[in-house]
């Protein structure tokens, strides 16, 4: 393609991909391993989706999500729960509904999260009418899930940031990674699986970008940026 449009190797100072072994090696073939450069959202949804992957601690958060994600199919599926949960809601102009996140944005477990604990309360006394309805979360579970808001939180307004279309982002990633390894290098949890959870982004991040300052194109980036 580059031949076709006549652009030789010389002219190009990054190709940016996502972290697919197969593009990443003709990435490498094609100009060089000094030239590829990794999607930094991607990188981020890889390091934001591993703790839902795995077992973390003794309540891992992948258990606590997919008791959320059973109770908020079950709501969706259920033309009466779906009524009760949005009469209890009578205040409101527009009820608020479940939201069931989805594998390929790492985010929406966030605002899913953030969505069940707001109507918990009203919840909870609804699900008690319906025998074949999932357990609802304990209140020590609750607090896992709020502990696991907290920490995903920075992810989420960094994954915000990177995702404008109307300027550059690649001179804020090094200043982002040192923020986020210092956020949560500092950061304080309430409960076991917020523990692990945070140590295991933690770990991700220095895996993923401990040697970020030394990617070329990001440092010029970053040192010219005014």
């Amino acid at each position: 393609m580059t031949e076709k449009w006549g652009i030789t190797p010389e002219k190009v100072a990054a190709v940016v991909t996502d972290n697919g072994a197969n593009i990443v090696k003709a990435v490498t073939i094609a100009f060089g391993k000094q030239k590829h450069l990794w999607c930094f959202a991607h990188t981020l949804n890889l390091v934001a989706q591993k703790p839902f992957e795995e077992k973390a601690g003794i309540e891992s958060a992948k258990q606590l999500l997919n008791t959320v994600k059973d109770i908020t199919r079950y709501c969706k599926q259920n033309v009466n729960v779906a009524d009760a949960l949005r009469k209890a809601q009578n205040d409101i102009a527009v009820p608020l509904k479940l939201i069931q996140s989805v594998c390929t944005r790492w985010n929406s477990i966030y605002y899913q999260l953030v969505r069940f604990v707001k109507l918990s309360e009203l919840l909870a006394p609804i699900l008690l009418n319906y025998p074949k309805a999932p357990p609802m979360l304990t209140a020590s579970q609750l607090d896992g899930i709020k502990d696991l808001i907290n920490i995903l939180k920075p992810m989420e307004a960094v994954t915000k940031e990177v995702s404008v279309e109307k300027f550059v982002t690649s001179s804020k990633i090094i200043p982002i990674v040192s923020c986020l390894l210092k956020t949560y290098s500092t950061m304080k949890t309430e409960t076991d699986v917020g523990a692990a959870t945070k140590n295991l982004i933690l770990e991700e991040l220095k895996k993923r970008f401990g040697t970020v300052e030394q990617v070329h194109v990001l440092a010029i980036t970053t040192l010219l940026d005014p």
